[in-house]
């Protein structure tokens, strides 16, 4: 029993043994009729007085219910949160989180590549605006029509002597040189339509990808369908051949 419900009994206790007493009292006198006026004022307040008691008591115990109820929903509550975090991975063993899990999420994966392709064979190089949409048309005319690896090829040869001893250190120049790259030099690269993977292999080449049948020192290819200058397959040294281009090196001395 609570304190405060022990002190509403006692109080109605006390009020109604008054109640009895002056009601034993009134049934004592001679006179009914002078103290029935007293009495019933008396009946009256006592009646107030256990009502306001009751309505007390009640409102106190509806009071302790909420408190209770509020107290289990907290402790509920509490529990699914215990149990959440219980079931959130812990980065000390191992496990990968919510974070981590975004951002490899938010990465694009790198696309697979051909079997064809070396991730090393140059070491690049950062062209200017100019000189990439050179090397895309000097690609795109060279290796018109080809796969993806020719064309990668062609590229792979300019970069090589951009990144060689031979022909300097301007990229422009080289592609543009006289009799090297005929159709930039003829203008005629730049009247046909860019093929998509023309833009690739560029890129590709300047993050220094390209084939690997080629070496470092192939400067020189040739389609020997539409050449008849045959100086460079005369004097230079055969590496491969793909889809009809040859490709070849300086001789060993």
């Amino acid at each position: 029993m609570t304190k405060e419900k022990r002190t509403a009994d006692y109080a109605m206790s006390v009020i109604c043994i008054l109640a009895a007493l002056v009601f034993g009292a009134y049934l004592g006198t001679p006179g009914p009729k002078v103290w029935a006026h007293p009495v019933s004022e008396v009946m009256s307040v006592v009646s107030a007085q256990i009502t306001k008691m009751e309505h007390l008591h009640n409102e106190t115990s509806k009071e302790k219910n909420n408190e209770a109820v509020d107290k289990e929903g907290e402790e509920t509550n509490d529990q699914k949160t215990d149990k959440t975090n219980d079931q959130k991975p812990d980065d000390s063993s191992g496990t990968v989180t919510q974070a981590a899990v975004e951002m490899i999420v938010s990465e694009a994966p790198a696309e697979a590549q051909p079997d064809y392709i070396c991730m090393n064979a140059n070491r690049g190089g950062i062209a200017d605006r100019k000189e990439k949409d050179v090397l895309i048309h000097l690609i795109n005319a060279e290796a018109y029509g080809l796969s993806y690896k020719a064309k990668v090829a062609v590229g792979q040869v300019v970069m090589n002597r951009w990144t060689g001893p031979h022909y300097g250190d301007d990229l422009l120049a080289i592609m543009t040189a006289p009799y090297q790259f005929t159709p930039i030099h003829n203008g005629s690269a730049y009247k046909k339509e860019i093929e998509p993977d023309s833009i690739k292999a560029a890129n590709a080449v300047l993050s220094g990808i390209g084939v690997k049948e080629l070496n470092d020192n192939t400067y020189y290819f040739v389609n020997p369908d539409f050449t008849e200058d045959k100086t460079i397959e005369q004097k230079m040294k055969f590496v491969c051949e793909i889809e009809g281009l040859h490709f070849f090196e300086p001789p060993t001395k």
